[in-house]
């Protein structure tokens, strides 16, 4: 049996915009509609949530919640959609779990710690998806020599489909 794809989606989360979330709802719901398993930071705000209850209301899938701190937390709840959940204590330094435990990683929207998952998966030759990020963001990943493309949710959706 074939283990099923592992997708991270990483962004922001109190800082996240309407629009960020609005397309990480819908890439939540692409992935499970795929068949592949999510993968995010866990917590009931921003891109992290929106994934995860886009990914839960299509069913079928793992989400697969990665959080900084132990829980409960009052600063990061978990979200009531993580189906699996993987609690550190290592704050920021979930980041590196985040990244490396992806099969591939779709960007969406860009902070510091974004920003960090997205380097730590180039140094993992993982594929990457930025969306809805700032154009220097592009230039600047690109030039760290990583597997980075601007995301269409319409590309994604058909290599999900073909790798799943």
């Amino acid at each position: 049996m074939r283990r099923k794809l592992v997708v991270g989606v990483m962004g922001p989360g109190r800082v996240a915009t309407d629009r960020q979330i609005d397309v990480a709802y819908k890439v939540g719901r692409m992935i499970a509609e795929a068949g592949c398993n999510l993968l995010n930071g866990g917590v009931a705000h921003g891109v992290m949530d929106a994934s995860a209850r886009g990914a839960a209301e299509i069913g079928g899938v793992e989400i697969i919640g990665v959080t900084p701190h132990k829980q409960p937390s009052e600063t990061h709840p978990v979200s009531e959609h993580v189906t699996i959940l993987i609690e550190t204590t290592f704050g920021e330094g979930r980041n590196l779990i985040n990244a490396r435990s992806s099969d591939l990683v779709i960007a969406i929207g860009m902070c510091p710690g974004t920003a960090s998952e997205v380097c730590f998966a180039i140094k993992a030759g993982k594929p990457i998806f930025l969306m809805d990020c700032p154009s220097e963001a592009h230039d600047f990943f690109r030039a760290l020599g990583g597997n980075v493309q601007i995301g269409i949710i319409e590309h994604i959706r058909s290599m999900l489909m073909e790798r799943a």
